[in-house]
């Protein structure tokens, strides 16, 4: 085993305009990605029960996606696992019922 880092990307680097794009093209209606604040992705997560601590580190972790941190594609990890990785758009594909609008009816 290495002791050298490694950092472990997908194989491409995605906004979250990037992601909405893609999961409107599979499903033919156009999703739109819309930004929201710290705080108010925070004071959400925590009015659904999410724990404050948790909320607090996503809400900080979405702040840095925001900005195009970690946006950039490593092959740290397809030389590891020894095969190319999956993108976004073929692992959206596999999963284009998880990102069907909800039936359920609102609350």
């Amino acid at each position: 085993m290495s002791a050298n880092p490694m950092d472990l990307t997908g194989p491409e680097g995605l906004t979250f305009y990037d992601v909405a794009r893609a999961i409107g093209d599979l499903r033919g209606k156009p999703v739109t990605y819309v930004p929201i604040s710290r705080d108010a992705a925070e004071s959400a997560m925590r009015q659904q029960g999410m724990p404050d601590w948790s909320a607090t580190a996503l809400a900080e972790i979405q702040a840095l996606f925001s900005t195009g941190a970690y946006g950039d594609a490593r092959p740290d990890a397809e030389r590891l696992l020894g095969h190319p990785l999956k993108t976004f758009e073929d692992f959206a594909r596999d999963h284009i019922n998880l990102f069907a609008p909800s039936t359920a009816p609102e609350a």
